[in-house]
């Protein structure tokens, strides 16, 4: 009997590759960035005609200028583009991958090789630079915007507005310590006619009142032309009275100090406690944290030391989902490529439809565990960074599902 001993075993087996591939990137990238810039075009064009159709109205109605209306809703778009662009970055990605599939090109990638994950490798490229474009955005430009853009629509109704949103302002710490009262709020680092209230256990202690206060960074809070009031608790003894003859009463008597300049150099500066507020705290009160920038936010937070937990929660939450929601980019990017490439046989619209699908649930989830995270309901980090891990979790199936 013969044996062959010849007999090889081959495989057939195609691995895949993650070589450099510059004509095949660059032919994805092309055909991505046509219909990419044509639908944020279009979602932005759509968010300004509906922002017109709200609010061209009222502006007509004030007989505000053609100037203020049109850097009013250039201010506005800021906050649509951060928005629009991950949802752009999703259905761009899904046309583009389902239309390779329906062309049968997808199927010759993976067929010489090219793993699907391989093919997006010039998207996730996009997917990173168009997240920390909207990081920044949500951090910065979108909350300095709005604020921006609400006092264009407050001037067009009242001309006077800033002046007198910045006369009378009223500032108490976050714990409560403090309360200042400013007259007017001439600049960012000069105040005149300030008064401040120092209480110790809810119960007045100190009032200082100055014609005029300066700050910065360097020597922090100076002020000028100062009267110190120190409320201070006495024993008196009834002698008058027939009835309380001998007994001994509690009363509060001020006691006051002057000085022509007050500031760290004067013994008595510490019993107001440490200042760590700022000028530009007392100009945020005028307006919502969602409007403060998360450099406000964090500011906020390392100098307060002493304040309430709901408080930091609030803050927090705000400042965990503004840095969350911009990873939704590149996750729209890996999370189209295989909703595409499993739907290629039955077109793009199932696609689209799945991707939107998970795109409305996601903020659904996400405005639910914000307001929980406000509310102190949750912690910070989970309503803020919860929905969009839950999306990652999601995204992370169906990569390696369709890879």
């Amino acid at each position: 009997m013969i044996k062959n001993s010849n007999k090889t075993d081959i495989d057939t087996s195609v691995g895949r590759q993650f070589r450099f591939m510059p004509t095949l990137d660059l032919y994805i990238l092309r055909e991505f960035l046509i219909i990419y810039f044509c639908l944020t075009f279009a979602f932005c064009l759509l968010f300004l005609v509906s922002d017109l159709i709200n609010m061209l109205g009222d502006f007509m109605g004030k007989e505000a200028s053609w100037l203020i209306i049109a850097e009013y809703f250039l201010l506005k778009q800021p906050g649509d583009i951060k928005f629009v662009l991950p949802i752009s970055l999703l259905l761009s990605t899904i046309y583009t991958m389902a239309k390779f599939g329906m062309n049968n090109e997808i199927s010759a990638m993976r067929a010489s090789g090219i793993s699907l994950l391989r093919c997006g490798v010039s998207l996730y490229i996009i997917g990173l630079i168009v997240t920390g474009v909207n990081f920044w955005f949500n951090a910065s430009v979108v909350p300095n915007c709005i604020r921006k853009a609400s006092i264009l629509q407050a001037t067009a109704d009242n001309p006077n507005y800033i002046q007198q949103m910045t006369r009378m302002l009223v500032y108490r710490t976050p714990n409560g310590d403090r309360t200042w009262l400013i007259n007017n709020f001439i600049s960012n680092n000069e105040q005149a006619g300030v008064q401040i209230k120092k209480y110790n256990k809810n119960v007045l202690d100190l009032e200082l009142y100055a014609k005029k206060a300066k700050y910065s960074f360097r020597n922090g809070w100076e002020f000028f032309d100062v009267k110190l009031i120190r409320y201070i608790k006495m024993s008196l003894t009834d002698d008058y009275s027939t009835g309380t003859l001998g007994d001994k009463q509690t009363v509060v008597a001020p006691v006051s100090q002057s000085f022509v300049v007050f500031d760290k150099k004067n013994k008595e500066y510490s019993d107001l406690g440490h200042f760590f507020e700022t000028p530009t705290d007392f100009f945020n009160v005028i307006r919502p944290p969602e409007e403060w920038t998360s450099a406000d936010i964090m500011s906020v937070l390392e100098r307060a030391e002493e304040l309430s937990g709901q408080t930091k929660n609030y803050y927090k939450t705000i400042l965990y989902t503004r840095w969350a929601f911009p990873w939704v980019c590149i996750l729209s990017v890996f999370l189209a490529i295989p909703l595409a490439a499993s739907n290629e046989r039955r077109g793009i619209i199932v696609s689209v439809a799945s991707a939107v699908g998970v795109v409305i649930l996601y903020q659904i989830i996400s405005q639910i565990f914000m307001v929980l995270g406000q509310k102190n309901y949750l912690p910070a980090i989970v309503a803020g960074v919860a929905p969009t891990a839950i999306l990652a979790i999601y995204v992370w199936y169906n990569v390696n599902k369709y890879k």
